[in-house]
């Protein structure tokens, strides 16, 4: 897990993390409350977001912008991978972490990603650059979902989960769910047989 200043300075440099992850230092604390910095440095802008339970967000990649996102309240799931478009790095798996109320990720420039909330979740982003209609829609490429709406084929088994379908990672033509786990809201993590032949947590 980087910290924050790791990142400011590597984005002077051209160079970014591979895990998403950003660690927030203890807070300020006091008899009137708490302090969290989550952040710092030269943001164009921040935006505060509400997504309604089982929405999907982005499936894009920024050419020049960077952004933090911190969940405010409830759960988010954020998948990510670089894109290079002219090796084909596009077509190779997304990975994909749980992002709970109180953490930060960061996604850097070239790196596509999607976020799927399964609950109703409320984050905040700081973002690089101006976040205008124009100047967001000028520098983001969309990119084949990372991610949709559908859920994950493990339901046609009867397993309860709360993930959607990710359309590289899980083949559509098979009716089990294809990955090497499979989590709740809670976060229980469970993996499937091969051949259905139930699952463990």
């Amino acid at each position: 897990m980087i910290n924050i200043d790791d990142i400011l300075d590597g984005i002077d440099e051209g160079k970014y993390p591979e895990d998403p992850i950003v660690q927030i230092p203890p807070p300020f604390e006091n008899d009137a409350g708490s302090i969290w910095n989550i952040a710092h440095g030269a943001f164009g802008s921040a935006t505060f977001i509400r997504s309604v339970a089982g929405s999907v967000r982005s499936n894009h990649y920024h050419q020049t912008d960077a952004h933090f996102i911190y969940v405010v309240a409830g759960v988010m799931y954020y998948y990510w991978k670089p894109v290079n478009p002219h090796s084909g790095a596009q077509e190779q798996p997304c990975k994909r972490v749980r992002v709970k109320t109180g953490q930060l990720v960061f996604t850097p420039p070239m790196v596509a990603h999607a976020t799927y909330f399964p609950a109703e979740t409320i984050v905040v982003t700081l973002n690089k650059y101006k976040r205008d209609h124009q100047h967001h829609e000028a520098d983001l490429v969309r990119v084949q979902p990372l991610v949709t709406r559908e859920v994950c084929p493990a339901i046609l088994n009867g397993y309860k989960c709360c993930l959607p379908f990710e359309t590289i990672r899980d083949a559509p033509t098979n009716n089990i769910h294809c990955g090497t786990s499979h989590e709740t809201v809670e976060g229980h993590e469970y993996g499937f047989g091969l051949f259905g032949g139930g699952f463990s947590e």
